[in-house]
């Protein structure tokens, strides 16, 4: 997956058409060849021999594969990739409709905790990338009314992560996927990060909640067992950009910035996907 943004990426602004066709190359092999391409479905996603075939909650293990649709976009730009790309369209379109028709994929999205929310991660980029809006704007409406109101206290914590062993890389971890779904929902001309919910729940105040302890994490007051926490975090530096917190954008020119986020952290490159 990295590999493939990568190249799409240096195909595009570099104007190589060799590394956007080695990109196609890649997604032909995964996506679309008969011999070696992936079946658009997760039936068997985290299966554990005698116990399950398969469980609703490996679906967040292809929440990376979200880059995939975004290179696509790049792709696009190169005329003897368009065929990969219209493949590749096709293999996702069928993915969707499993993950919103099957048992795994509604076990997943009522799931709760940041496996829901990564799902709509997913269904989003997925609904936007085979050129179905309205179903986009759906999952943001469900996102609206089940995931931010649920998951978000009204003074900005993250009620299910905070009952966690690691409760501030979960903290972070699921600040991400909001970001993402935040940003995707620009590409449809809605502004996600300052929306709050009937409770007060926004995105905005789970910046507000996690800013003292990203300037002080000794002070974190909940279970953090593991004791490094990785600041390559895509939705604080995307915070930064889009909310007026001066303090949040002091502190990713000193430390997020310093670290090469944009290398480490979960890239969705370009929203022009309609």
């Amino acid at each position: 997956l990295e590999s493939v943004l990568d190249l799409s990426l240096a195909g595009y602004f570099l104007k190589r058409k060799d590394f956007s066709e080695k990109a196609g190359e890649l997604l032909r092999v995964w996506f679309l060849d008969e011999k070696t391409r992936m079946n658009p479905h997760l039936e068997y996603a985290q299966a554990i021999r005698g116990i399950c075939e398969g469980r609703g909650i490996g679906i967040i293990d292809t929440h990376t594969m979200i880059r995939v649709p975004h290179a696509c976009c790049l792709l696009e730009q190169c005329s003897s990739c368009q065929a990969t790309v219209d493949g590749v369209r096709q293999w996702f379109a069928q993915f969707l409709t499993w993950l919103l028709e099957s048992e795994k994929g509604q076990a997943e999205r009522h799931h709760g905790n940041n496996h829901s929310t990564w799902y709509l991660v997913q269904t989003i980029t997925y609904s936007l990338f085979t050129r179905q809006p309205e179903l986009a704007k759906r999952e943001i409406e469900f996102y609206k009314t089940h995931i931010l109101p649920r998951q978000i206290a009204p003074d900005g914590s993250q009620t299910d992560e905070l009952t966690r062993t690691n409760s501030f890389t979960y903290s972070l971890f699921h600040l991400n996927a909001f970001a993402a779904i935040c940003e995707l929902g620009a590409a449809l001309g809605m502004d996600l990060w300052r929306y709050e919910a009937e409770g007060g729940q926004s995105v905005t105040k789970m910046i507000e909640f996690l800013l003292p302890y990203l300037q002080n994490p000794e002070q974190w007051r909940w279970q953090q067992i593991h004791p490094e926490i990785d600041w390559a975090n895509y939705g604080l530096l995307m915070a930064a950009r889009r909310l007026d917190i001066p303090e949040l954008s002091d502190w990713v020119q000193k430390v997020i910035k310093r670290q090469s986020v944009l290398q480490e952290c979960t890239p969705l490159g370009p929203m022009a996907l309609l």
